[in-house]
């Protein structure tokens, strides 16, 4: 096992991928305000559908995933979950240290708690482009022999400090793929950075901006020819366009989490 030192080891260990029947998923370590570790996902995974129905609050799932071992090896870890659901955004959890309980070892890894959240002052003091990071396991893909996800880079695509299209998301140039979703998604620089004044910083920082959740695609209408030969275009089939994009939660929807660690107290 590698020893994490630096902000991008550390993030080979918050991950885990979730699988529940024919799909894949990522999630993501979190450590509640009574420090109990639960895993962040999307709802839609949850659900199983890209058409959550938050009138649902709880669902009930086979979940399989696999954990580091402190000794250097790997474990799966399969059972049933009770995900949570946010009340007004595509963000679920389930609590893992419940269903380890059923399974004791010796687990290693690490977790985000909301003192990474960053404040709005943080977000205006950055700039439109920043070099983000986006860890989790695109189309269910990882490194199956280490347990070890896979790190995506690119940019801001738009300002984090601005709620795109006046909803509590961003988006990131960077192509996400079904099994991207519950990505978190952070600026990361290591050794040395600019901030929007121009100045350079010495040193590495980490903002926590959201969790992946979707990526916009252009859909066009598909042609078919008649019985008299003439194209018409078909509702049935569409052609769909990755533009490289992706969407993420802002990190902020994750305190609407709070009444329902309150509730359960975790």
């Amino acid at each position: 096992m590698i020893n994490p030192k630096c902000i991008s080891e550390q993030l080979m260990y918050l991950t885990v991928r979730l699988v529940s029947g024919n799909h894949t998923a990522t999630g993501f370590i979190y450590e509640t305000p009574n420090k109990t570790n639960v895993i962040i996902g999307n709802r839609h995974f949850a659900e199983k559908t890209d058409k959550p129905d938050y009138s649902k609050t709880t669902i009930k799932d086979i979940i399989s995933l696999e954990l580091h071992l402190k000794n250097g090896t790997n474990v799966p870890v399969y059972d049933y979950v009770d995900w949570y659901l946010h009340p007004s955004c595509d963000l679920a959890f389930f609590n893992l240290d419940d269903l380890l309980k059923k399974y004791p070892n010796s687990y290693y890894f690490l977790r985000l708690t909301s003192q990474n959240i960053p404040s709005q002052s943080t977000l205006d003091d950055l700039c439109a482009l920043e070099d983000i990071v986006m860890v989790g396991y695109p189309d269910g893909r990882y490194d199956a022999a280490n347990n070890y996800p896979i790190f995506r880079y690119g940019k801001t695509a738009t300002h984090p400090a601005v709620n795109y299209n006046g909803k509590k998301i961003g988006m990131i140039d960077v192509p996400c793929l079904p099994g991207s979703s519950g990505s978190p998604v952070a600026i990361v620089n290591e050794g040395i950075y600019y901030n929007k004044n121009g100045a350079t910083t010495v040193g590495s920082r980490f903002i926590f901006l959201g969790i992946e959740v979707s990526m916009p695609c252009k859909y066009h209408d598909v042609y078919e020819r008649d019985s008299n030969g003439e194209l018409k275009v078909t509702n049935k089939y569409y052609y769909l366009h990755d533009l490289s994009l992706g969407n993420y939660i802002k990190s902020e929807e994750l305190r609407g989490f709070n009444s329902i660690f309150a509730a359960l107290s975790i």
